[in-house]
């Protein structure tokens, strides 16, 4: 199967933002939590504490959720209860929860949240992310979807983290309005095709895939060669050793003569 899609959105991402860091940590009390760090950003599991500045700046405003699922803002009831499901998926060692993006000077504020969460595909979950109006056409959105979709998603299989269902996600999916181009735009360029289109949220929409398991190919191919390279580098660097070596045997020997 061709991946050059989903290998150009590696290394395309690679180039701009760098590899983001990953860290998996097991809380006795708290459960599982997650940190990644990209080249401005923190993505961290998300709190209960969140819940006020995500309802203020995300889910409660209209203009931020104007061409997100259904197109309404949101109450603060219907933002404490989606918070709450991602803690205790969080709590019960679940990693297809949700995640805060924080800026990651000083000010540390939450800018967006991503998911991959459950999708009506059993061996899929489904990608989403929002970001605050204030932060738009900053590049965020790539550089958030980027580094879940094409290292996070990766890292959870290679772990052996399973859906729900304790099945091994497959695929990551994703719909998106076909006039909101700017999300459409970051689909695309991290290597999701688009498959089908229908009604979503009583909304037309574009449905988008994008296959795990190219991606782990992908990866594998990417470690293989910086292990070649590293192996390159070391030989390279040995045989100008001995050569040096050899040189300055050869001035001191005749510097004897």
């Amino acid at each position: 199967m061709d991946n050059s899609g989903i290998e150009n959105a590696v290394r395309s991402y690679i180039s701009r933002f760098g590899s983001p860091s990953i860290v998996f940590t097991i809380v006795e009390d708290s459960g599982l939590s997650v940190k990644i760090v990209t080249s401005r950003l923190v993505l961290e599991s998300v709190q209960l504490e969140d819940v006020a500045s995500l309802h203020e700046h995300l889910y409660g405003s209209k203009s931020v959720m104007l061409k997100y699922a259904s197109g309404t803002a949101q109450t603060l009831d219907d933002t404490r209860k989606r918070v709450g499901r991602w803690v205790n998926r969080w709590k019960t060692g679940n990693p297809f929860a949700g995640l805060t993006a924080r800026l990651s000077s000083s000010s540390r504020r939450i800018i967006g949240t991503v998911v991959l969460g459950g999708a009506e595909d059993p061996l899929a979950a489904e990608l989403a992310a929002v970001i605050r109006e204030d932060e738009w056409g900053k590049g965020y959105g790539t550089e958030i979807v980027g580094a879940v979709l094409l290292f996070y998603a990766n890292e959870m299989r290679q772990r052996g983290y399973k859906l729900p269902n304790g099945r091994l996600c497959h695929k990551a999916v994703a719909t998106v309005r076909p006039d909101n181009k700017a999300s459409k735009n970051i689909l695309i360029n991290m290597g999701m095709t688009k498959y089908a289109e229908g009604k979503k949220f009583k909304r037309h929409r574009e449905f988008y895939q994008f296959d795990l398991k190219e991606l782990c190919i992908v990866h594998q191919k990417n470690e293989r060669r910086r292990h070649i390279a590293l192996a390159a580098s070391a030989l390279w660097s040995f045989a100008s050793a001995v050569v040096s070596i050899r040189f300055l045997g050869r001035i001191v020997r005749k510097s004897k003569l």
